[in-house]
């Protein structure tokens, strides 16, 4: 399995029943800078509430660790 950490979109479309989704990847192995990605829409629209969720709560995350560290760092000036 290969796992890809997506930096951005660059483009979405669709055709009957699928999306088209162009993305920007970070990819250490082969150099590989884009991706792309077709997607059942209804699979998609099913997952869009989860989806919306997990990354409310994962920037949620990452903000409350962000300021964790400012406060520390702070401290040490």
């Amino acid at each position: 399995m290969k796992e890809y950490y997506v930096t951005r979109t660059i483009s979405l479309s669709q055709s009957p029943g699928v999306l088209h989704i162009e993305a920007e990847v970070d990819d250490w192995q082969d150099g590989a800078r884009t991706i792309y990605l077709e997607w059942n829409a209804e699979a998609m629209l099913d997952d869009i509430p989860a989806l919306y969720e997990f990354a409310t709560k994962a920037k949620d995350a990452w903000e409350k660790s962000r300021q964790q560290k400012y406060k520390e760092f702070k401290k040490k000036l």
